[in-house]
């Protein structure tokens, strides 16, 4: 790193397994970053996280982490929607610092909106980790829907499966544990193409309380309507994902965030895409190095580097908490209705 450069100097309270194998490694490749101190409850936890990721020094205490160490710029905190709610608004309230918290950055709506107003009132901010916007492929899609000839976006469908899952975090039901937790990127990325949702009709089918799924329709604040399909009757080990996105005339398919097609009724576009292939479509696919690095494909990278630029640069992020209770709103009308039968409307 140059000496002339400033790095962003951060904290990192949990080193639990999301951390370890998914945040902690990108580290690496962000020389903006300056890890000065790592915390978990458990000892050889902060310990080894410390030490193998290069922080200066380590904690069990987040509230001695916080006394102890007056040059923080933010402070990364991940874990269970509870304890990153808790501490989010901790380290809001006593040192105004921004953070970056993983989703859900709460366990519901309601305090995820109350995690957002304390940011506010002390003149702070925050991210949540919703890496999928940082994935190369849905980069270059939402660039492709801004361009003019794209025409306005009229209908988005989106589709996420992965494996068993049951319920999590102390959470009542699995199909709200499932709506929390994996379907919430789904409906942050609808969101960040179409805007805001403002009302969904879902059903619900539960086959044993691992295996569950929702087919969803919703409708934007635009006008722009769409579907979801997410469930957990497939694979951990062959995750499926899916999103298209119709403007006027103009489409483009987002295949398991790796694979971007653009279909262009008139003149093909021309979008700044290394490994670009003209054909039927416009296609986009990893090339080189980075090919092999899910860490660096499904956002995960970028998305702690877009913290540390908005930290440097006095910015503030796209997927801010405000977007995390929005997602999360969407996610409770999803569950009523289901419960009603009837389309509900998505609250603000």
């Amino acid at each position: 790193m140059d000496g002339t450069q400033r790095q962003a100097r951060i904290a990192f309270i949990g080193a639990g397994r999301h951390a370890n194998n998914l945040l902690y490694p990108c580290l690496a490749q962000i020389p903006e970053i300056d890890l000065v101190a790592v915390c978990d409850q458990k000892e050889d936890l902060a310990r080894h996280a410390a030490r193998a990721y290069g922080a200066r020094r380590w904690y069990t205490d987040a509230n001695r982490l916080l006394g102890e160490e007056p040059e923080l710029d933010g402070v990364v905190i991940v874990g269970a929607p509870q304890m990153m709610s808790t501490l989010g608004a901790q380290v809001l309230r006593t040192r105004s610092l921004p953070i970056f918290v993983e989703k859900p950055p709460a366990i519901n709506a309601a305090e995820a909106e109350a995690l957002a107003t304390v940011a506010r009132e002390q003149g702070a901010w925050g991210q949540v980790g919703f890496m999928k916007r940082f994935a190369a492929a849905y980069v270059l899609a939402k660039q492709a829907t801004e361009e003019p000839w794209f025409g306005p976006v009229s209908t988005i469908h989106c589709k996420f499966t992965n494996g068993e899952s049951g319920c999590l975090w102390g959470l009542d039901h699995p199909g709200v544990s499932f709506l929390t937790g994996q379907a919430i990127h789904s409906f942050d990325l609808i969101q960040h193409f179409g805007g805001s949702v403002v009302e969904v009709y879902g059903r619900y089918l539960e086959r044993s309380p691992v295996r569950h799924g929702f087919a969803i329709t919703v409708v934007f604040a635009s006008g722009a309507i769409g579907t979801l399909n997410v469930n957990s009757f497939e694979s951990w080990q062959c995750i499926d994902e899916y999103l298209s996105v119709s403007g006027e005339l103009n489409y483009l398919t987002v295949d398991d965030m790796l694979y971007l097609h653009l279909y262009r009724q008139e003149a093909w576009g021309k979008l700044d895409m290394p490994g670009l292939v003209q054909n039927f479509s416009q296609e986009w696919r990893p090339t080189g190095p980075v090919a092999p690095d899910m860490r660096l494909l499904a956002g995960y990278r970028d998305e702690l580097r877009e913290f540390a630029r908005c930290l440097l640069e006095g910015d503030r992020p796209g997927p801010d908490l405000e977007a995390g209770a929005s997602a999360l709103r969407v996610g409770e009308a999803v569950w009523a209705s289901c419960r009603s039968g009837r389309a509900e409307a998505v609250g603000s």
